[in-house]
């Protein structure tokens, strides 16, 4: 996995630092060494669904560099480019001279949600973010709520209305108001445990026998999103670190990432839930796991690049670092240790399997973290696994793009379907990602294609667990 650097020029210096010292300045830096080439186009997700060059990382870059020389004002195309931008990152993977865009975008997005910073639906989505997104418990229920509205009278008669005017924001939207999961009754696996402790149903997998004393010691990070909305992968994630031999802790007093905060203009809270993650994970004690496991590519991108939330020189700087080198994907942590789930599969016939792995972007162009998933999954007797036709590309999920620009997060995700299709053979037997986000947007794109019932999606330890557990068996409940 390739290093992430926290960005240059940043002026840390100042006791009362904070992200948007970054500020403009360092945007037209970064944005001086693109060399329009164009190379990052066909990489970028809206210049695809689109087709305008502001709606490109070259346009972008441009538009950033000529506002912070006074060229262009903030007019309503500048912020429209940016504000649609997904932000997945494959354009930095693409490019040949390696211009950091993610610096770029961040800091025209912090100073925009500065200009914006009273403006009611801002004040709205950082309340909704502080106070739901960030709490597993409110977020489940938000989703069960939502699920009970759309099948009360009020939400068929909205169902109704979104028929009549497809395309409009009120049918994307409903697209993926209908793929959120209702997570009842599961909500005890969200919960950390006290250091030490075990998710509930996180027995080691089947065919494995847990090794003895002396095992190195690995820290669940359980998210908010994950918890929320998709607790059995944390606890599937627990039963392949205690059968890869891993003392599994799942530290109390864990909070959200802070990536949403982060990048939507609340870089003062994402502070604060790091300092709280650090002192749970035991960095500010120097009192660390061996390793502090993801198992969501976009929170694990983000805690790659979050030292630069404090200034250089103090403690948590220093605990920001040492906690960007601990966290790795469960993925690579398992391919690491030598296991794979291939080693745990006992003799007999197993059921064929066609198994689609759309990756996280972050993981992949953040994180650099693209065999290990693959290898996992192909070390499973009988499953047969592909990438979608278009290599990965950007699902249109990028954390809450799909709540706030339904219309082309889902052009993006009914391009993603058909490069799926595109693969042959009739519809997978699974989707399997690597982030929550993706996941619920594949819900959606599988319910929107009309695959409802033919197709299951997972995420990557949940479908591992599934299959050690039942190899033999049915297939998994599809969406």
């Amino acid at each position: 996995m390739r290093a992430v650097e926290p960005p240059r020029n940043v002026a840390v210096g100042d006791p009362h630092h904070t992200v948007t010292a970054i500020g403009l300045a360092a945007a037209q830096g970064e944005a001086a060494r693109c060399i329009h080439c164009g190379f990052c186009l066909p990489a970028c997700p809206t210049y695809q669904v689109l087709g305008l060059e502001k709606h490109s990382p070259r346009g972008r870059i441009q538009l950033v560099k000529a506002w912070a020389e006074g060229r262009v004002d903030a007019d309503e195309g500048l912020i429209e480019a940016l504000d649609l931008c997904l932000g997945c990152r494959a354009c930095e993977t693409a490019c040949p001279v390696d211009v950091r865009y993610g610096v770029i975008l961040e800091a025209a997005r912090d100073e925009l949600a500065q200009r914006r910073a009273g403006q009611p639906a801002n004040i709205l989505l950082k309340l909704a973010l502080r106070h739901v997104a960030a709490y597993p418990r409110r977020l489940g229920l938000a989703a069960r709520l939502a699920a009970r509205f759309l099948h009360s009278a009020a939400g068929r008669q909205l169902e109704m209305l979104a028929a009549r005017r497809p395309g409009s924001w009120l049918a994307a939207a409903l697209t993926f108001a209908r793929a959120l999961p209702s997570p009842r009754g599961r909500l005890e696996a969200a919960r950390p445990s006290s250091s030490g402790g075990r998710l509930p149903g996180s027995a080691a997998a089947p065919g494995t026998t847990a090794p003895g004393r002396n095992r190195p010691r690995a820290a669940l990070f359980a998210g908010c999103a994950q918890a929320g909305l998709f607790p059995q992968v944390n606890a599937a994630t627990a039963s392949l670190l205690a059968a890869a031999g891993f003392q599994l802790e799942v530290p109390a007093g864990q909070v959200c990432c802070g990536a949403l905060h982060r990048h939507h203009g609340d870089p003062e809270h994402a502070r604060a839930l790091l300092r709280r993650n650090l002192q749970a994970f035991g960095l500010l004690r120097g009192e660390p796991a061996e390793v502090i496991v993801f198992n969501a590519g976009g929170c694990l991108a983000w805690i790659k690049e979050a030292a630069s939330l404090f200034p250089a020189g103090t403690p948590e700087h220093a605990a920001a670092r040492q906690l960007g080198v601990l966290a790795k994907d469960v993925a690579e942590v398992l391919v690491e240790r030598g296991w794979t789930p291939g080693d745990a599969v006992q003799g007999g016939q197993r059921r064929s399997l066609r198994v689609v792995y759309q990756p996280s972007c972050h993981l992949t162009h953040v994180c650099g973290v693209t065999d290990a998933p693959l290898r996992l999954l192909r070390s499973l007797p009988g499953v047969t696994v592909a990438l979608p036709s278009d290599g990965g590309t950007c699902c249109g999920s990028a954390g809450i793009y799909n709540a706030l620009h339904p219309q082309v997060s889902a052009a993006v995700l009914e391009r993603k379907m058909a490069a799926i299709a595109a693969l042959g053979g009739g519809p997978p037997d699974v989707i399997v990602t690597s982030n929550p986000g993706c996941h619920l947007q594949m819900l959606a794109g599988v319910r929107q294609a009309g695959l409802a019932g033919q197709v299951a999606v997972m995420q990557l330890p949940e479908f591992i667990a599934w299959y050690l557990a039942r190899p033999r068996g049915p297939l998994p409940p599809a969406a």
